[in-house]
């Protein structure tokens, strides 16, 4: 049965989509293939379907080659600014002095703090300071460091006005006294912050004779003798009163380097509470024994205990 045109073309998008009925589909296809004007017809509705896959299939491709582009460059923009900011950090941020070994000269005069810095590479100045607590008995203060792109060491100074400190404040190897503008120094800073109770403490112990410097010897304020850590051993008497901390030195002590020897087991007696004997011994035999009852209290007490005992 031959259909008409105008039917044909009725059932043409059905047939397209393949959603003819096999009677129907064969009647269409007959039409098709005798009438030029509906195949003509049903030529142009297949061809943008096609096509229009073939757009899609072109669009994904050209979007994820776009996403792809556009992650690529996230990704180099952000390892850029980083490394940029790791380049930059110390001229813009600048540097805590918590990170750096700097060490700088402090005057106190007419009620404020110079601080004064040159660095030992170029270009370094202080930008700003900072006073922070601590969980001792002063503050302190910390500076930050800024690069320039000078090629030249530069000094800067920070002032800090003493009435901008309570009580105490620790700048470097310094504490200052806001109220007098007395400066303490190190070891005997060291010495207070680390007193020990108990002479049983080793540590402790071990820790108070490194900061008096009990390997390095000296005579008349120069340098006598080093020790390495393996040049003498400690023993604690604990088991009865009085206690007391031998040292035993494996090779023969200078006896230039006595009068040291003594000001620095004074020293560290005054900084353990239940300990007043320190005996020191070498590879002749006892050379010293040191029997200290004064404890200090403060920096002021032990800084002026040495000095006066440096003088005499």
């Amino acid at each position: 049965m031959k259909l008409p045109c105008s039917i044909i073309r009725e059932i043409l998008p059905n047939y397209v989509d393949n959603c003819c009925e096999e009677e129907a589909s064969i009647l269409v296809k007959e039409h098709l293939d005798e009438c030029d004007e509906c195949r003509q017809i049903y030529t142009e509705m297949i061809r943008p379907i096609k096509h229009a896959k073939d757009t899609n299939i072109d669009y994904l491709k050209r979007v994820k080659q776009k996403n792809r582009r556009k992650i690529l460059i996230s990704i180099s923009i952000i390892i850029l600014l980083f490394v940029s900011f790791l380049l930059l950090k110390s001229y813009v941020f600048g540097v805590n002095s918590n990170d750096v070994s700097i060490k700088g000269n402090i005057v106190v005069d007419n009620g404020v703090i110079q601080y004064t810095v040159k660095p030992n590479q170029p270009g370094v100045i202080i930008k700003n300071y900072h006073i922070e607590n601590t969980n001792l008995n002063y503050k302190k203060i910390t500076y930050t460091l800024v690069k320039s792109f000078s090629s030249e060491y530069l000094e800067s100074t920070i002032v800090i006005p003493l009435s901008s400190i309570d009580d105490l404040v620790k700048i470097d190897n310094v504490i200052i006294e806001s109220k007098t503008g007395q400066m303490y120094t190190e070891p005997f800073i060291s010495l207070i912050d680390n007193r020990i109770k108990y002479v049983g403490d080793n540590v402790g112990v071990h820790n108070l004779l490194e900061i008096v410097g009990i390997n390095n010897l000296s005579y008349d304020g120069n340098p006598l003798m080093m020790i390495d850590q393996n040049g003498y051993t400690i023993q604690l008497k604990t088991s009865s009163e009085p206690y007391a901390i031998k040292v035993i030195y494996n090779n023969e002590v200078k006896q230039e380097a006595i009068p040291d020897l003594k000001i620095k087991a004074e020293l560290v007696l005054s900084a353990i509470d239940n300990c007043n004997t320190m005996i020191f011994e070498d590879s002749t035999g006892e050379i010293l024994q040191v029997n200290f009852k004064d404890k200090f209290d403060s920096y002021f007490e032990i800084q002026d205990y040495y000095l006066k005992q440096s003088i005499n």
